[in-house]
């Protein structure tokens, strides 16, 4: 029924927007009349996009739409779900092309270029809700301050670290020569001197590339055969 339709399109509103981390960001909008601090929030309990803007003095603007004139304007951006949707309005709060027009009860926001541009136009708050421009922007203030200190700890991290290495690489350059010295002072290895090829006892003298001849026999001498005729003169 229509109660079971609404219930699982505001559940699937608030995986979306909590998915693209805008259930309750903050930021800081150039406007015409200087930066100001803005708001997305999704309230789950009422079910209700709501965007404010303030100038954390005076004034405090804000849209609060239901689930069903959200996705009128989802639908008018032709985007096809919800994911599409709150990534589209990602993108354009973090890009530097988003900025307020302020008037004299209202005020445009224009966030991202055109094409994909999305536009809200937000109604002033009247004075008696100037506790909620407060709580906007202490907020914001907190939130900036946690930023930075961050930032400062990891900026003290990183230069901690730079000193370190400078000091090993100088601790390991003055170490060096050290170990050169340490290493000249130690006696060299004594070289073996390989055994000389043993001689074979045909071994020649003159070319020692080539074998000795084995020394030949002796001749033994028999009874000469006499003469024949053919060697008479």
């Amino acid at each position: 029924g229509e109660s079971s339709w609404r219930y699982r399109m505001d559940v699937e509103v608030k995986i979306a927007c909590s998915s693209k981390e805008l259930e309750n960001y903050y930021g800081i909008l150039k406007t015409d009349r200087g930066n100001m601090v803005f708001q997305t929030l999704f309230a789950a309990e009422s079910a209700e996009w709501i965007v404010r803007l303030t100038d954390g003095q005076q004034r405090c603007w804000a849209l609060r739409w239901d689930v069903a004139k959200l996705n009128s304007h989802r639908e008018s951006l032709q985007l096809a779900s919800w994911e599409d949707y709150f990534e589209r309005i990602s993108n354009v709060l973090r890009s530097s092309h988003s900025e307020a027009r302020i008037h004299d009860a209202s005020a445009t926001l224009l966030m991202g270029i055109p094409g994909s541009r999305v536009t809200y136009e937000l109604l002033e708050l009247p004075g008696p809700q100037g506790d909620l421009i407060k709580a906007m922007f202490f907020t914001s203030v907190e939130r900036c301050a946690a930023v930075a200190s961050k930032l400062a700890d990891t900026e003290r991290l990183k230069t901690n670290a730079q000193t370190e290495v400078i000091r090993l690489r100088a601790q390991l350059s003055s170490q060096m020569p050290l170990a050169a010295d340490v290493a000249a002072d130690e006696p060299a290895p004594k070289r073996t001197r390989a055994a000389p090829p043993r001689k074979s006892q045909f071994a020649n003298k003159i070319n020692p590339s080539q074998p000795k001849r084995a020394p030949p026999k002796a001749v033994k001498f028999g009874t000469a055969t006499p003469a024949s005729d053919e060697d008479e003169p």
